[in-house]
């Protein structure tokens, strides 16, 4: 990884959510990282509860 503060990660729940799941605890372990928080529900990339991600549990 690269040590900077200027470098930081754009989470993408959606990609996340359909390649590997586990979206809370991922987060959990790179949140220091993690400067925005891309938001589209599964399936189809749609608004947040329009699908399987409990957006509501993730962002408390």
């Amino acid at each position: 990884m690269v040590d900077s503060p200027s470098v930081k990660i754009l989470d993408d729940l959606f990609h996340q959510q359909t390649t590997e799941g586990n979206l809370i605890a991922n987060m959990k372990a790179a949140w220091d990282e993690i400067a925005y928080i891309q938001v589209g529900d599964v399936p189809r990339r749609k608004e947040p509860n329009t699908g399987e991600i409990n957006f509501a549990k993730i962002m408390s």
